[in-house]
């Protein structure tokens, strides 16, 4: 949660709503309320695949895989375990509390920290043009996760074994994903329509290693989440290689008109 901006620059930015305590490290919603970093880490969907339905999967998705749009807090996943998976009170109440992050008052806990990551994301100043800002929002509109065989043909041109390089040095492997047309936007939508499927035959790896990592680190950077120093180093190479890629081109445009020049 930390970042460039002073405690008091940050809570200017977020007006008289959610200020953030960058000494504690907490977030406070307007009726006192913290919320630690366990809280915040608790809200974020995980990356991992689940090898078999447990309590903790049940918490993010639905019968079937479709993801729920907000987690589910600990009453609700015990009933679903009672009325869905025929366990009895007491074995859905052990299994909330072994197998799964979920805690009474999560739904508060989720619109709350949802709401000051909105605020966040407006009051923060945007990286891109506001026009490729609104084309990022308008493609990730429609992401959804996707069934495995559908997945495969609309993401194949992203699998690891179908970019230049993609069984090299980690840059080697981002420069073939752009090289194949990957933008910010596409990863961020392939992400969200992907990270949800689980690869038991090839034991949890995925085809898209290289995309899948990228694009989960450019979606948490999207959302404010959290972000290892492995994400911010992806981060960076994405951002360093996309740029170089855009400066490439202009240059050899540069010295093909510097040969037609006629030398004096």
């Amino acid at each position: 949660m930390k970042n460039g901006n002073s405690p008091q620059q940050l809570n200017q930015s977020l007006g008289s709503s959610f200020t953030y305590d960058q000494v504690d490290m907490v977030i406070v919603a307007p009726d006192g309320t913290r919320f630690d970093q366990a809280d915040i880490l608790r809200m974020q969907r995980p990356t991992c695949s689940f090898q078999e339905p447990s309590a903790e999967f049940y918490r993010w998705y639905e019968f079937g895989g479709t993801a729920r749009e907000r987690p589910l807090d600990a009453a609700e996943l015990s009933a679903l375990l009672v009325t869905q998976c025929g366990y009895s009170n007491e074995v859905a109440d052990e299994c909330v509390r072994l197998e799964s992050q979920a805690r009474d008052g999560d739904k508060a806990v989720w619109h709350a920290i949802a709401e000051y990551r909105q605020e966040r994301l407006h009051a923060d100043t945007p990286r891109e043009k506001p026009s490729a800002y609104d084309s990022v929002q308008e493609q990730l509109a429609d992401a959804r996760p996707l069934p495995k065989d559908v997945a495969l043909i609309k993401w194949g041109g992203f699998k690891d074994s179908a970019i230049e390089g993609g069984f090299g040095s980690q840059q080697q492997r981002i420069a073939g994903l752009i090289k194949a047309g990957a933008t910010k936007a596409q990863l961020i939508q392939f992400w969200r329509e992907t990270k949800h499927l689980n690869w038991p035959a090839s034991f949890g790896q995925s085809p898209w290693e290289t995309a899948s990592s990228v694009g989960g680190a450019l979606d948490a950077a999207l959302l404010g989440g959290a972000l290892s120093a492995y994400h911010h180093g992806l981060l960076y190479v994405f951002g360093r290689t996309q740029a170089a890629a855009r400066v490439g081109p202009e240059r050899d445009v540069t010295q093909k008109n510097d040969q037609r020049r006629p030398k004096m």
